[in-house]
Order: structure tokens, then C-alpha cells, then sequence
């Protein structure tokens, strides 16, 4: 289960690329979409990067709750300022929070647990 999350993570991460993209490369694809200043466009590229950066920590067993809660606020305000374009990217958001609520609580327990013992 830790590895699909990574994996989620990654995949929202390259997700958040797009509106990299969209601020400092003008393509066809993206050519009817909303535009992106480039810096709300950097900001994306850092929010990418959060995430999957997160995964990495996860993996390793690091400070990941942290990385996660922070990308997944910082992309909900890009959802929000790029509404049109963005907003399913919320119900991601909220599938990534919660599980990581959910793990990092599950987490705690067993730690709990074990100092009990």
C-alpha cells in the first residue's frame, strides 16, 4: 500500500507539471487553456516537486506528513487561482490527504503500541 501511494504522489506530482508547462511553453495542447504567469507557473514546477519529493520521504520513512500537508495546500491554492482548468484536481487533493491522515494516524498507534510493550 506505501508503494501505490508513492505512486500517487508521483503521478499528482507530474500532474502539477502541466501548469509548469502552461506558464513557460506555448503548445498546441494547451493553446485554448488559461494562461499561467510565470511565476504562479514556478510555483506549480515547486508544488510538482513537493510531491514528489513526499513520495521519496515516504518511502524512506522521513518527515513525509509535512511535505504532504504543505503540497497539497499549496496546490489547492493553485486549483483555486486556475478554477476552470484545475478543479478536479481537488478531489486528488482531498484522496491524498486524507490517506496520508489515515497512514500517519495508523502510524502513531503502532508506535504507541510498541512503546507500551
Amino acid at each position: 500500500m506505501k508503494y501505490f501511494y508513492a505512486l500517487l504522489l508521483i503521478f499528482h506530482g507530474f500532474l502539477h507539471l502541466i501548469g509548469f508547462i502552461k506558464a513557460f511553453f506555448s503548445t498546441e495542447i494547451f493553446k485554448d487553456l488559461l494562461s499561467i504567469s510565470k511565476p504562479m507557473g514556478t510555483l506549480w514546477l515547486l508544488t510538482s516537486l513537493l510531491f514528489i519529493y513526499a513520495s521519496s520521504a515516504l518511502l524512506n520513512n522521513k518527515k513525509w506528513i509535512t511535505l504532504i500537508i504543505i503540497a497539497v495546500s499549496i496546490s489547492q491554492y493553485l486549483i483555486i487561482m486556475d478554477w476552470k482548468d484545475a478543479k478536479v484536481g481537488t478531489i486528488l487533493n482531498i484522496i491524498v490527504l486524507t490517506i496520508a491522515i489515515i497512514g500517519y494516524n495508523r502510524k502513531r498507534r503502532f508506535k504507541a503500541k510498541e512503546s507500551n510493550n
